[in-house]
């Protein structure tokens, strides 16, 4: 099983992806619904995670803010990345990539392809 991290500011793509993931059998979900707090969490607990899948763009504290602040937690420093974002440039991509980040899923995406996508991505690290 792999533990995902997955961090979405949106109660409807939270939903649908969850579903999707868990109904493939391959994923475990731990969900929260800003960078604020899933670094409370994962700062104050033991939970390890195998990928974290991030919305880039949050209120308050972005997705790559958060993956920036999760790497320096003991033990996330080397957590692989899946962003899912609405608009990413070339260049912003280019940057992600050079980041430890496996990949980006774009939005809209097909729930229906969206696990073996993941799975895809988690493979390649």
């Amino acid at each position: 099983m792999i533990e995902v991290l997955f961090i979405e500011d949106e109660p409807d793509v939270q939903f649908i992806v969850q579903i999707s993931l868990t109904h493939s059998g391959l994923f475990e979900i731990t969900s929260f619904s800003s960078g604020i707090d899933a670094l409370k969490a994962i700062s104050t607990s033991d939970a390890k995670f195998d990928l974290a899948l991030v919305n880039v763009q949050l209120p308050t504290m972005n997705g790559i803010e958060f993956v920036e602040h999760m790497r320096d937690i003991p033990g996330f420093a080397d957590v692989p990345v899946i962003f899912i974002t609405a608009s990413v440039s070339s260049r912003e991509l280019a940057h992600l990539k050079g980041e430890g980040v496996l990949g980006v899923i774009s939005k809209p995406f097909d729930a229906v392809t969206l696990a073996s996508e993941v799975e895809r991505l988690f493979a390649s690290r």
